[in-house]
């Protein structure tokens, strides 16, 4: 038997007396802490050596991000390693296997959250610079992101059997579950699946185990595969835990049993475990969802609908809604009002001031404002918002407003080809959402949450009044014609060399045809976005303007933009999107309320030299 004392470079912190009887012990040398985070994420190394039948520990290397770790409690059995440490953020602790040779598997909780980690030899003193994949963490990602549901699931047992020991094997079994319905598997071959995955949590821990019979039981209510087997889970869990459950995990426990009670029709049990959860945590959107589905079956369809109101904008939400209150009404008559008064309650507008006007009597520039954002992007609330105020402070003569959507962080159905160009056009400047770019150039960067758009709104106030002082050189007329599906555009450019002087290659006509706005139910729980871009006649690289007094005509059908528009968001849902079974809530497609936005852009420099704006008149 040996003494354990663990250390940091610190101070000794705790030694205890390991039990008589062990399965296996760690040996003496250097061990890297090691945690699943998108890859192989160290956080530091521990160098243990045994002395005068002392097991000592010491940590010699760890990131500056996380601080300054400080073990506060080690304790070794037959059953395993339990290591308690003290981090910047909090306590944190690793439980782990019996060690031997190869280190010791299990987990580390750190702020209520338990990922895998592990104990790795290593004979390094240092950190690795940058968070390191797994083996085999690149055939994961290329099954993962196979495009046919069926083909994907049998990689994904294949990979499971062969990579039993690594972290990824759970990965593999929770997507192989979540695909199972979509790839038609059989009952028998998600319960063997099931099986398999609880066999591979008992090799790294208890702990794991415990965590594995949660997740496997909510991973079949998810899919909607198995309900009964679902509740086995969550009583395996419950026995295994005891007394000892977090509230993270009864949550769980709550949730998962009340989901799997809904889908075999015990809709009162489903509704009082769900009530509970409703009672102690008011604005879990994943709890009301529920609750309003126990509402639906039991034909309580008011009682759905003033649940789910609210929380419209959530993915989950937004199409069951739809559906329900078309139940009720038997039409969407006043739907997208009443979603319009509950989204201003959510996200009410800013107060505004209007543009007092030009101090310099020889200024007369439109400022033209470009702002990519996302509709699953959380940071691009607050540029949204203050956008939309934007709008109120401002006349066309004044500025012009453009709004691209990108698929940042997520799938947005308000993307196209058009809007991605421009993306790329800016880069690197445009490196992400939210961006935003005033007469071509990048400024008043970043974003926030709702809390942060009146700051946001400022500074992008200081962005374009100065240069609302500007005077422009040249003309640009813009003239748009409509019958309600097709759209004229004719565009004239003069005056920008004054000396008939040939003008540089680099100058380039755009034209712009955006929808006043559009109503999507965002994840990051906006629902208006206005100024949309839905096509760029001419093409997104631009017209290149051959001479001074240049005129262009366009002609728009308005039906092909639209059939363009859905082939795009139909492809993108069919193939990337597919591949982590993203089906878009709703693809909003009406293109009603039109607008054109002409421009006149430098190339070379990106500078807008002059910018218009007209309405689509309908003859």
């Amino acid at each position: 038997m040996r003494s354990l004392c663990l250390t940091t470079s610190l101070l000794v912190v705790l030694c205890v007396a390991a039990p008589a009887t062990r399965a296996a012990e760690l040996p003496d040398g250097q061990y890297e802490l090691n945690i699943v985070a998108g890859g192989k994420t160290t956080y530091c190394i521990i160098k243990i050596e045994t002395k005068d039948d002392k097991l000592m520990g010491e940590v010699i290397a760890t990131r500056a991000q996380i601080g300054e770790v400080r073990v506060t409690a080690v304790a070794e059995s037959a059953d395993g390693l339990r290591l308690v440490l003290s981090m910047r953020t909090g306590p944190a602790q690793f439980i782990g296997s019996a060690g031997d040779e190869r280190g010791s598997r299990g987990t580390f909780t750190l702020a209520g959250r338990t990922t895998l980690a592990w104990l790795e030899p290593t004979d390094k003193t240092t950190l690795p610079a940058v968070q390191k994949p797994l083996p085999e963490q690149a055939d994961f990602v290329a099954i993962v992101r196979g495009a046919d549901a069926k083909e994907r699931v049998e990689k994904l047992i294949q990979f499971a059997a062969e990579h039993g020991d690594s972290p990824l094997v759970f990965d593999a079994y929770r997507t192989l579950i979540a695909g199972a319905k979509q790839a038609e598997l059989g009952s028998d071959q998600v319960a063997k699946a099931a099986e398999q995955y609880a066999a591979a949590a008992e090799k790294w821990s208890p702990k794991w185990h415990e965590e594995t019979m949660l997740g496997i039981a909510a991973a079949l209510a998810q899919a909607e595969m198995l309900p009964e087997l679902a509740i086995k889970y969550v009583e395996q869990a419950k026995k295994s835990m005891g007394h000892n459950v977090s509230a993270p995990s009864q949550r769980t426990i709550d949730l998962t049993s009340a989901i799997a009670l809904t889908q075999l029709g015990k809709l009162d049990e489903a509704e009082k475990l769900l009530t509970k959860l409703n009672a102690s945590t008011p604005t879990d959107v994943e709890v009301l969802f529920r609750l309003g589905q126990v509402h639906e079956k039991s034909g309580n369809l008011d009682g759905a609908i003033e649940l789910w109101l609210p929380i419209f904008t959530n993915r989950s939400v937004a199409a069951p809604l739809r559906d329900v209150w078309l139940k009720k009404h038997r039409n969407l008559n006043g739907f997208e009002a009443k979603l319009d008064e509950i989204y201003e309650k959510n996200v009410p507008p800013l107060d505004v001031t209007k543009f007092a006007g030009r101090q310099s009597k020889s200024a007369n520039g439109t400022v033209l404002m470009e702002l990519f954002t996302g509709a699953m992007c959380p940071p691009c609330v607050a540029a949204d918002v203050a956008f939309d105020a934007l709008l109120k402070s401002y006349g066309s003569s004044e500025v012009v407003f453009l709004e691209y959507h990108m698929h940042i962080p997520g799938p947005d159905p308000m993307t196209n080809p058009d809007a991605e160009t421009r993306f790329k056009y800016y880069a690197p400047d445009a490196r992400g959402t939210p961006a935003t770019f005033f007469n071509g150039k990048s400024e008043a960067p970043g974003g926030g949450l709702l809390a942060n758009a009146r700051k946001k709104y400022d500074e992008y106030r200081a962005a374009i009044d100065s240069k609302l002082e500007a005077t422009a050189t040249g003309n640009l007329k813009l003239r748009v014609f409509g019958d309600g599906e097709s759209v004229k555009i004719e565009t004239e450019v003069s005056g920008l060399t004054g000396d008939n002087k040939p003008l540089p290659e680099s100058l380039k006509l755009r034209l712009v045809v955006v929808e006043e706005i559009v109503r999507y139910p965002g994840t990051n729980g906006i629902w208006q976005s206005h100024r949309v871009v839905r096509n760029m006649p001419g093409g997104a690289e631009g017209i290149a303007i051959k001479k001074d007094n240049f005129a262009n005509t366009e002609v728009v059908n308005v039906a092909d933009v639209r059939k363009a528009l859905a082939e795009y968001v139909n492809d993108y849902e069919a193939n990337s999107a597919k591949q982590r079974n993203y089906i878009f809530p709703d693809k909003p497609l009406k293109l009603q309320h039109l607008r054109v936005i002409a421009f006149v852009q430098d190339d070379a420099t990106k500078e807008v030299l002059l910018t218009a704006e007209a309405p689509v008149e309908v003859e």
